[in-house]
């Protein structure tokens, strides 16, 4: 077991939004495209202070399910980072 941090990631995309919601849709956009490219692995979102871990599903064609892969991180966003949410 490694501890954290550890892992062999590589950083995709990072960005400052002015609310939660928006920081949101700037990851999942960001995460839809690495899964196009990269296609099916774990991904792991960071938005403030909260993280997502993500493996995306597959379509009945086998292809990475990008619509569902956008749709699941819609939960996490529910308040504004302005408001220390």
């Amino acid at each position: 077991m490694l501890h954290r941090g550890a892992e062999n990631t590589v950083a995709l995309d990072d960005g400052i939004e002015p609310s939660r919601g928006e920081a949101i849709d700037a990851a999942s956009g960001a995460l839809v495209v690495a899964a196009s490219e990269r296609g099916r692995h774990e991904y792991r979102l960071t938005v403030a202070d909260t993280q997502i871990i993500v493996v995306p599903g597959l379509t009945e064609q086998g292809e990475v399910d990008r619509l569902d892969l956008h749709d699941a991180t819609r939960p996490v966003c529910s308040h504004d980072l302005t408001a220390g949410g």
